[in-house]
């Protein structure tokens, strides 16, 4: 309430009922919207982090460690581990140091820029959505290149992105 209008100066009788009767009602109308409100929030469903999606990955490469030459495989598994649909699924596989892969060379419809995955590039799946415990298996056969020390443990990397997140191994 304002000091004003509290000041008995400040105002006719009729007006100081006036000021009472609306702060009076300004009050309730505060209280009632702030209990609504309150209502509103307290019968929201709290989801459980299972309903969406949850993508885990994992890469696997062999032989390991790897020889000049030799033919070096990555396998990619991709699994929505949630109770929802994942969509917008594309996995991005890095090429390794040391090592070329043809267009030809990747399975499942994977593509390199310029039909050829020097080292360092992307290999790209487009994959679209995976249901609840749905996966998908890709794969990158990759030539060792010449100059590379046998016995040689080359990184792998894998990045999928989705619809809500991302995960990598």
């Amino acid at each position: 309430m304002n000091w004003l209008r509290n000041n008995r100066s400040c105002c006719s009788g009729y007006e100081r009922i006036w000021h009472t009767v609306f702060d009076a009602c300004l009050i309730f109308f505060m209280k009632s919207i702030t209990r609504m409100l309150l209502a509103s929030f307290a019968v929201l469903p709290l989801i459980p982090a299972e309903a969406f999606g949850a993508i885990s990955v994992t890469l696997v490469g062999s032989p390991d460690p790897v020889r000049v030459f030799e033919e070096l495989v990555q396998v990619v598994t991709v699994r929505n581990d949630g109770a929802a649909a994942v969509n917008n699924v594309v996995v991005e596989l890095l090429t390794p140091n040391d090592t070329g892969a043809a267009g030809g060379d990747l399975s499942a419809g994977g593509v390199c820029s310029g039909g050829f995955c020097n080292e360092g590039d992307l290999a790209t799946w487009t994959v679209g959505t995976l249901n609840p415990g749905e996966s998908r298996v890709m794969q990158m056969s990759a030539q060792v290149l010449n100059g590379t020390a046998d016995g040689t443990v080359l990184p792998l990397s894998v990045t999928v992105d989705y619809t809500g997140g991302s995960a990598s191994a």
